[in-house]
């Protein structure tokens, strides 16, 4: 078996997560505009079952 060795770094794929914090009077369609993304998005990522239903201080990923 040949081996060699690198001393090339890895690159590592990093991915930020943006999050969100919900405040009064927002809606899933406000923050999905404001945010360039759709309101289907934002629900699959975090698992929301009624789109009609977020809480204040409820902190949404975006990304």
């Amino acid at each position: 078996m040949n081996t060699f060795r690198t001393d090339e770094p890895r690159a590592f794929k990093t991915e930020t997560i943006s999050t969100y914090t919900v405040t009064k009077g927002d809606t899933l369609s406000f923050i999905a505009k404001k945010h360039k993304t759709t309101v289907k998005s934002l629900v699959s990522l975090n698992g929301i079952k009624d789109p009609d239903k977020i809480y204040i201080g409820q902190k949404l990923r975006l990304k």
